[in-house]
């Protein structure tokens, strides 16, 4: 079995309970995968990982963060870990590796929606569902 380090999953939502999330292509599955920030810690701690994710795949820093969870990521295959952050009091620093990491676009989504999006599919990266799961449940938002 191969082992895994840990990796860091971020939900940054607005004072309006809006979520951002990225657009990418992946090659793997040849599909457009709407998903939360997200990486590899590369050694980090893991809210210095989330940091920098965050700001790597979005330009925003974040005053306010929490850490809400783990959680296993593929236990059949490695032993990674995920972190979840609650990432709040966002800032737009326009600095960002967007176009490096493979990011078509970035959309602010009403938390109402997200379970809908879940539902059709629009969402289906299942590590983003897991942490939205995680910071619907921890907020007190509803799932349907």
């Amino acid at each position: 079995m191969e082992t895994g380090g840990l990796s860091v999953f971020i939900v940054p939502i607005t004072p309006e309970n809006e979520i951002y999330m990225i657009g990418l292509h992946r090659y793997p599955t040849d599909m457009y995968s709407l998903e939360i920030p997200a990486g590899n810690s590369d050694g980090e701690a893991p809210l210095l990982a989330a940091k920098r994710e965050l700001q790597e795949e979005t330009g925003f820093k974040a005053e306010s963060w929490e850490n809400i969870g783990q959680f296993q990521v593929m236990n059949g295959v490695c032993s990674e870990m995920g972190h979840i952050y609650l990432a709040r009091d966002l800032v737009q620093t326009e600095d960002n590796s967007q176009k490096e990491e493979g990011i078509r676009e970035m959309k602010k989504v009403p938390s109402t929606k997200i379970p809908s999006f879940i539902q059709s599919g629009k969402i289906n990266d299942g590590q983003s569902i897991i942490a939205l799961t995680k910071a619907f449940l921890h907020l007190g938002m509803p799932l349907e």
